[in-house]
């Protein structure tokens, strides 16, 4: 009898602390940040770097959306083996209020990295 009463504890136990594989990650697996920055004005020159566990992501995507539109764009650049992507450049318009940035290499995403002046 104990016994029974011990295994079926051990089975709940079992069951409510397993996580749910199939549950969405609300977290990015890649990090992007910026390296460095020179802002002026509605401008802006803008040095990023994506890693993975604190080791650079190469080959990775870089992706920019336009606040208000939320169109999103890929850059047509890459990071380099060790996470590093070209400067990217950004002029604020009149039809433009400010611009988001992520990393994207295969199913992995970034967080955003948004600037407004």
């Amino acid at each position: 009898m104990k016994a029974s009463i011990l295994l079926g504890a051990f089975t709940v136990l079992l069951y409510f602390g397993c996580s749910d594989s199939t549950a969405p990650q609300t977290t990015y697996p890649l990090l992007l940040t910026t390296v460095s920055d020179t802002i002026v004005n509605n401008s802006a020159i803008f040095n990023f770097r994506v890693t993975n566990n604190g080791v650079g992501v190469a080959g990775a995507k870089l992706r920019r959306t336009n606040f208000p539109s939320n169109k999103t764009a890929n850059l047509g650049v890459k990071s380099d083996s060790s996470g590093f992507f070209p400067r990217v450049a950004v002029v604020l318009t009149d039809t433009l209020s400010g611009v988001a940035y992520q990393a994207v290499r295969d199913s992995l995403t970034s967080n955003y990295i948004r600037w407004t002046p």
